[in-house]
């Protein structure tokens, strides 16, 4: 039998916890189950109290007035960013519930806490600074394909083999980024000649030589 803990008023603190509004369907699933065991056995465990202090401090009269206070902050900016990142971590495996959540319904508003963890790590800042930055290669512009693409690896050069040039034109800027590398900013391009557009990051693109400017002008 668990050991019994003797706390003046436990059962009525619980009480007033469940008649919390919005409190998430976890914590009065589990509040409900062990009020039913403080009924049956006359006290809690150990573990079940400290779950449900944690319960409780987490929907204090503070703790509900920061929660309110950052879901009406949360506007579009942080909705975009918070989208990017989930996006990002789609491959990592990593937040996958998290990411499921942003990315699966728009009116979903993360924690403070999760948003920090999920969007304010260095990969996040990394995956950030890429989208928010200024492109390096517009689109309209012109580009060479390097001979080595880290960014989007085999599946690049392979085609820039099978369309037989390295030449490629910049049809979108802002793709979503889906690596925390040095060069992450991606791309989707065109090959000269080709009409299949191709991925790829920003690593994976140079200028032209200036011999091909003065012919391009």
């Amino acid at each position: 039998m668990a050991e019994r803990i003797s706390k003046e008023n436990l059962l009525d603190r619980m009480q007033k916890v469940t008649e919390i509004s919005d409190l998430s369907p976890w914590a009065r699933s589990f509040l409900d189950s062990i009020m039913d065991y403080y009924k049956r056995k006359g006290g809690v465990s150990p573990k079940q109290l400290e779950a449900f202090e944690k319960i409780e401090r987490q929907n204090n009269e503070e703790a509900r007035s920061a929660r309110a206070t950052w879901n009406e902050s949360y506007d579009d900016e942080k909705r975009h960013i918070a989208e990017l990142c989930a996006t990002y971590y789609i491959s990592t495996g990593y937040f996958r519930d998290l990411v499921d959540s942003v990315l699966g319904n728009k009116e979903f508003i993360p924690t403070e806490k999760q948003w920090n963890a999920m969007c304010c790590n260095k990969y996040a800042m990394k995956v950030r600074d890429a989208a928010i930055g200024e492109s390096k290669f517009p689109v309209g512009k012109m580009v060479m394909i390097r001979k080595r693409t880290p960014g989007a690896g085999l599946p690049l050069s392979w085609y820039r083999d099978k369309v037989g040039t390295d030449l490629a034109v910049i049809i979108s800027d802002n793709e979503p980024i889906l690596s925390a590398s040095r060069g992450n900013r991606r791309y989707k391009v065109l090959f000269v000649g080709d009409s299949t557009p191709q991925y790829a990051e920003e690593r994976d693109l140079k200028k032209l030589p200036k011999k091909l400017l003065n012919l391009k002008n």
